[in-house]
């Protein structure tokens, strides 16, 4: 894997291939298939499968099916342990994987000479706090996500013991939900990006513990936000599939109705819960 200080650099090198990016140090692997469109998709990952081959790029395999640039990265974070395989873009004590993404898709934006409100963020999962971090350092853009943790500390306790130790080695679970809580949640973050969140209400753990919590936060900020819910018990957490998250890619991109590409989708209603 070939490694660049910058995307000018990597798009000279080739518009279809995978290489890592350096920031401040550390290397931060990518795919990517750059088509000169207009547009732009970036992909964050959710968990990895502990039996997959690190690193690996989820979602890569939609490019060819896009006409736009589309660029998926892996998230560092899993080097730090073999058996970790969700790691929110954490970093460590001292740096914030997250926070190193927004100046790395900025990057990326003025390289592929992408306007902002051209620029589309899509993930699933863990792919929020890396999503909703770099969204707001791009005014204009899109955001796309589904299912998300808004806060690590609220998601399966022997997942969550397996970051800190991974990551905050020596700190209890107290120290880090009071001194690291801007790196491990989400509602903190504002921002003059465009907003498309989709909760399955099969996935309950999610909707009770992330959802509610994170539509409330969503309130009081100026961040444009579309919120919906649906129901599919086949996939529960996970994926729409491939075809649906393909439409509903394009539909974000062109500005079209996402509603319409969520099974038994709804608006959500911010004045009384569904459930």
């Amino acid at each position: 894997m070939r490694v660049f200080y910058n995307f000018s650099d990597a798009l000279k090198a080739g518009p279809e291939q995978i290489f890592g990016i350096v920031s401040k140090g550390f290397i931060f692997p990518c795919s990517w298939r750059i088509t000169g469109h207009q547009k732009t998709v970036v992909f964050f990952p959710g968990a990895t499968r502990p039996d997959t081959s690190r690193p690996s790029f989820q979602r890569s395999t939609y490019f060819s099916e896009l006409p736009y640039n589309c660029i998926s990265f892996f998230d560092p974070t899993l080097f730090f342990s073999p058996t970790l395989n969700l790691g929110w873009f954490q970093g460590h004590r001292n740096v914030f994987f997250a926070q190193h993404m927004k100046k790395i898709i900025q990057d990326l934006v003025r390289a592929v000479s992408c306007e902002n409100n051209d620029l589309v963020i899509f993930g699933t999962s863990g792919a929020g706090i890396p999503g909703f971090n770099v969204a707001s350092a791009v005014p204009g853009c899109s955001l796309y996500v589904g299912n998300i943790q808004s806060d690590v500390s609220k998601y399966y306790k022997g997942h969550y013991k397996e970051l800190l130790d991974a990551c905050y080695p020596g700190e209890t679970a107290e120290y880090v939900e009071e001194h690291r809580k801007k790196k491990i949640s989400l509602f903190h973050v504002d921002g003059d990006f465009k907003l498309f969140y989709a909760q399955n209400l099969a996935d309950e753990f999610h909707y009770h513990r992330h959802f509610l919590p994170m539509v409330a936060a969503l309130r009081s900020k100026k961040i444009k936000s579309s919120v919906y819910v649906y129901e599919d018990e086949k996939s529960g957490h996970g994926p729409l599939g491939r075809a649906r998250e393909l439409s509903i890619i394009q539909a974000v991109a062109e500005q079209n109705d996402v509603l319409s590409q969520l099974p038994c989708g709804k608006l959500f209603n911010f004045i009384e819960p569904l459930r």
